[in-house]
């Protein structure tokens, strides 16, 4: 466990120590000739009304002023890069978490600029996990924010979670025509981990216009979808009846369906 600010790692830099001693050098001695040069241009411009010297001179030692100024400026800005460059040497806890990765150690040689993936370490706030679903397209359109879902992990058997939807893709998948949605889950006691699978259970609401059948009783014919009913005369007959909706795997989608996925 860390605390947000807590010194992690201190880094060695000893390059650009020296690039910053020989930057504060350089500072000082354009400082000085800053000074010196608005004391001339001062002088000058007391000759200047006087008429002791030309006015070609007086514009000379002006300028030669603002150039040492501008010289300063810019050795100034390299001392602030090179400092702020000097303060990555501590790396600090960003948040509250747990350390779930070190991938460094004393003595480890360390460039800057790593490629993606070399980060030295890894920190999890596992007080409040991150779900991340894919919905179908055809339940998309009533995966809004506030929606609950229920949560079951193979590692915490007879144990159900409650998770909330706080936010949305709003874009289909084209490729997989689904929306990809976000849960949070509280995990004050720490019970789940970061990187477990889990089975997620939606409880939408059905359409008052549909009716849901088992599987079973459903007759696929030649003239489409059709169901076997009893009529008021207690005679069988068969109807055709039209899907309300249909995805790439009509029969694991419902109502109350459960991916499994990864967070």
């Amino acid at each position: 466990m860390v605390k947000k600010g807590q010194l992690l790692a201190e880094i060695d830099t000893p390059e650009v120590d020296q690039q910053l001693a020989q930057a504060i050098a350089d500072l000082a001695t354009a400082r000085a000739n800053e000074a010196l040069s608005n004391t001339t241009n001062a002088r000058w411009k007391e000759l200047l009304e006087t008429e002791s010297v030309s006015k070609q001179d007086a514009d000379e030692k002006a300028g030669a002023a603002a150039a040492k100024k501008a010289t300063a400026d810019a050795a100034a800005a390299n001392v602030s890069r090179l400092r702020e460059l000097e303060s990555f040497r501590r790396v600090v806890a960003p948040f509250d978490g747990v350390i779930t990765a070190r991938n460094t150690d004393i003595g480890a040689l360390i460039n800057a600029g790593q490629s993606a993936g070399s980060e030295l370490f890894k920190l999890a706030d596992t007080r409040k996990l991150r779900i991340y679903v894919q919905v179908p397209e055809p339940y998309a359109a009533v995966a809004k924010p506030g929606l609950e879902a229920q949560l079951k992990f193979s590692e915490q058997q007879g144990k159900t979670y409650t998770a909330t939807l706080v936010r949305t893709s709003n874009a289909l998948d084209p490729g997989l025509r689904t929306l990809q949605v976000e849960l949070q889950l509280d995990n004050a006691e720490r019970e789940l981990f970061p990187g477990a699978y889990a089975e997620v259970h939606f409880k939408l609401a059905g359409n008052a216009r549909s009716l849901r059948l088992p599987a079973n009783t459903v007759l696929f014919r030649a003239p489409g979808l059709q169901v076997a009913i009893v009529d008021a005369q207690r005679r069988i007959q068969l109807k055709s009846i039209v899907e309300a909706a249909t995805s790439a795997t009509p029969s694991k989608y419902c109502p109350d369906w459960m991916p499994t996925m990864r967070w």
